[in-house]
């Protein structure tokens, strides 16, 4: 604790908690070099290859969204972070045109590249703005998969299947369910939904 706390027990003097997230991270991150380095049972470790990071202890184990999100918030903590959202939507639109280049050039392997990148910079959006980006997902899928169903109800209603309606009707079913959804978010609550 003291090691990992300068700023509180010895003289490092620190100017905003910033500067003590970047501390944190390079401390640990010479104590996994050092952990690394250390003989075990006496014997002498082969010195690895690859030398002590910031970005050691995330796993790649984890689910990429969340492996993207403690990526780039170790990152943010060794100084390495946007100054505001403008530089993550350019970076966000320059990721969408190689995307669309690669798509356009019929390289597969460079669209899955991009695509990466682009979710990426998503990823560190949301990080950026504060917003898990696994909540804001599954959202977006509870909602998607609301409103299909909604669609789905519809053309039933109408005695029809809809994976058989034209990409019209869909899109015109779409927007139907849109609306529908900002109409009842809109509406003034009763009197009774009123807390007293």
């Amino acid at each position: 604790m003291i090691r990992r706390h300068p700023h509180v027990f010895g003289k490092v003097r620190v100017k905003n908690s910033a500067q003590v997230l970047r501390n944190w991270e390079s401390i640990k991150a010479q104590e996994r070099s050092d952990k690394n380095h250390a003989p075990k049972n006496g014997a002498a470790q082969p010195a690895k290859n690859k030398p002590a990071s910031l970005l050691d202890g995330v796993s790649h184990g984890l689910p990429a969204v969340l492996e993207g999100l403690q990526l780039t918030r170790k990152a943010a903590r060794a100084g390495f972070d946007w100054h505001n959202t403008d530089g993550i939507f350019e970076k966000l639109r320059e990721e969408m045109a190689e995307v669309r280049h690669a798509l356009n050039e019929k390289e597969p392997k460079k669209a899955e590249e991009e695509l990466g990148d682009l979710l990426f910079a998503v990823i560190n959006l949301a990080r950026f703005v504060q917003v898990d980006p696994e909540i804001a997902l599954k959202k977006a899928n509870t909602k998607f998969q609301r409103r299909f169903f909604e669609m789905e109800k519809s053309a039933l209603a109408r005695h029809r299947s809809f994976g058989d309606l034209p990409r019209e009707e869909m899109e015109s079913l779409w927007d139907a369910v849109k609306q529908s959804e900002n109409k009842k978010s809109e509406s003034p609550k009763s009197a009774a939904a009123v807390p007293r």
